[in-house]
Order: structure tokens, then sequence, then C-alpha cells
């Protein structure tokens, strides 16, 4: 457990050392430059790897780029902190090939990254759905509003007047209709023996 303990601060100052920009994270030019130019970054990196510091120096470029590849598991296309300590904590304590070791790290960043979306997922419908609302409201308001600029512009047609039908006959004076002379409601022949038939008075004895 000390020597766990004494591997992660080694590996936190090579960190520090490597880390040329004081970011707070390590890109692959950093990373290269550390590990071919800078001395206490490879001795730190070799105590905690417990290797001799001529193997890191004999490392090619190849070989430093596919190490940077292991530890940015996130494909952020840099390392932090975290990533640095235990990658290459898992690198040494691992006879793996660094490609399985890769592999199975970005199946755990996966597998974090599905977790933190599921959680998310709740927030995220509800903010969704809210947006849907809003749009809706914002669009029935609109048509509220045009077809009250609509009836403004049109406004009611005046009701017809009752005070006579005009489709029904008009009559004379007489109660007769001025076209046909003859009163409503009565047949032709009546109409006629009304107007022609000679008038006889009665005369009684």
């Amino acid at each position: 457990m000390k020597k766990d303990k004494r591997k992660t601060k080694v590996l936190k100052a090579a960190f520090k050392e490597g880390d040329e920009d004081f970011s707070g994270e390590i890109d692959i030019d950093e990373f290269m430059h550390s590990f071919r130019e800078n001395e206490d970054f490879i001795e730190k990196v070799a105590t905690a790897a417990e290797c001799a510091v001529e193997d890191l120096k004999g490392m090619s470029d190849e070989d430093i780029a596919e190490v940077f590849r292991v530890l940015d598991i996130d494909h952020s296309g840099t390392i932090d902190l975290e990533e640095f300590v235990d990658g290459i904590t898992q690198i040494v304590a691992s006879d793996e090939p660094m490609e399985n070791i890769r592999s199975r790290k970005q199946m755990q960043c996966a597998r974090m990254q599905l977790t933190k979306i599921e959680e998310e997922l709740p927030e995220m419908e509800k903010r969704i759905m809210e947006s849907i609302e809003k749009m809706m409201d914002e669009k029935l308001a609109k048509i509220i509003e045009s077809l009250a600029a609509s009836n403004a512009k049109s406004p009611g047609r005046r009701p017809p007047s009752r005070d006579r039908d005009d489709t029904s006959p008009r009559l004379s004076p007489n109660g007769r209709s001025p076209k046909s002379g003859r009163s409503p409601g009565r047949s032709r022949k009546e109409n006629f023996a009304d107007t022609w038939a000679p008038k006889v008075e009665l005369s009684y004895y």
C-alpha cells in the first residue's frame, strides 16, 4: 500500500514535469518532448515503473506515441493527471500488451459515459418537452393574433331588414295582385266570375 502511494506521488511529480505549459494536461508534443529531453520526467517515470532510465530513452517515437494513445482513453488528444497516473500504474502492474490495456480502458470509459448519459436522460427529456410546449404556445399565440387582425379588417355584415319580405307578392288597394288582377288565395275561375259575370239583382214579389 505504501509502495503504491509512493508511486502515485512520483507519477504526480512526473506529470508536473511533463505539463510544460501548466495547462493541467499533457498533449502529444509535450509527451514526446518529455521522453526525449526532460531528464527529471524520465527519471520519475522510470522510478514509478521500476525500470532503467536507458530503457525509456531507448523507446522509439512509435512506442512513445503508443503509450500516449493508451493513456488517452477518452481520445481528447490530451492526458490529464488521472489518466497519466492510473494509466502508467496499470501498465507497470500488468503483463498484458499495451493494446489490450488500451482496449479495456476504452471500454471502461465508454461505460462511464453511457452511465452519465442515462443519468442525464430524464433532465434532457424534460428540457425537450418544455421546448416543444414553448414552441406550440408561441405558434398558437401567432394564430390567435392573426385571426384577431383579420376580423378587425373585415367587420361583420349588416343583417337584412325584416320590415317586409321582398319576395312576397304586392297587392293593389283593392286586395288584388297588380299583375294578375286576382285576389290572392282564389282560383282563376273564381276571379273571372267576380270580374265578368253580370250582376243580377233579385227582387222578391
